[in-house]
This record gives structure tokens, C-alpha cells and sequence, in this order.
């Protein structure tokens, strides 16, 4: 899910991870990184579910 724009930003995302997969999904952002040490990464959370719910 995207999150709000942010000026400055190539992207804002948002991820619904499954608690048992959260190590896993560290790991990918952390890989990522040494892909891209250029890029900055930021990893905010848990975040409630209802956070995921778009406004009809």
C-alpha cells in the first residue's frame, strides 16, 4: 500500500507482515541496503491493522 506523499521521497510504503514473518521481511530491507547503500531506508511499526483500511 502506498503511504501519503512526502516531498524528498522516492517512495512511501506501507507492508502487512505476518508476525512470523517479520525477521524475514528485516532481512529483505537489510539486503536491500547493501544493494543500494546509496538509498535510505526507514523501518516504522507495528503499526495497527486498521492502518491498512483505505477510507471509502
Amino acid at each position: 500500500m502506498r503511504g501519503p506523499r512526502d516531498a524528498g521521497r522516492l517512495a512511501n510504503l506501507s507492508f502487512l507482515v505476518e508476525r512470523d514473518r517479520r525477521d524475514a521481511f528485516l532481512e529483505a530491507v537489510r539486503a536491500l541496503h547493501q544493494e543500494h547503500e546509496h538509498l535510505r531506508e526507514q523501518v516504522t511499526g507495528p503499526l495497527p491493522p486498521y492502518s491498512f483500511v483505505q477510507a471509502g
